[in-house]
């Protein structure tokens, strides 16, 4: 198993963004009576200014415009803009469900997306995996097949 200093940060920060996004699923309750419309739009707000900020007290203007130069064609800036939307309904529906009951439902769906990595690194990439990770796997399975009943 490839283990570094390297390995060890990107784990601590893949539990604190996992951490942090789902307090970012508590943030629609807490700012309850809104709508889940009007607490996205908040939470986009909130991303904006923080981005504006971090990118200033970083002093990384010049990277970004720097990119931005390298966009040449019509088709590099199409790439580089068609992930707003699908972000833009990803916030919507993450911060719309908890307030209107679909909460379980959304997280169960977030986490398909560690599973289907999981295929494709085993299945496409012929990654090896340990007796641990296949039972880490099929427990994180047998959890999103549950569903509990509606009454």
């Amino acid at each position: 198993m490839f283990t570094t200093n390297q390995t060890a940060q990107g784990t601590v920060t893949a539990v604190a963004a996992n951490f942090l996004y789902s307090l970012l699923f508590l943030f629609g309750l807490i700012m309850q009576p809104l709508s889940g419309t009007q607490v996205a739009s908040w939470r986009v707000l909130m991303m904006l200014f923080s981005l504006v900020l971090l990118v200033t007290v970083l002093k990384q203007w010049q990277h970004i415009f720097d990119y931005l130069k390298t966009l040449k064609t019509p088709m590099e800036w199409f790439l580089f803009i068609i992930p707003t939307p699908i972000l833009g309904a990803q916030i919507w529906i993450f911060m719309w469900a908890p307030v209107n009951g679909y909460g379980l439902d959304v997280t169960l769906g977030y986490f398909l997306y560690p599973m289907i990595m999981i295929i494709v690194g085993r299945f496409f990439y012929n990654e090896e995996m340990s007796p641990l990770q296949w039972l880490a796997t099929i427990c994180a399975g047998a959890g999103i097949a549950y569903t509990k009943p509606n009454n």
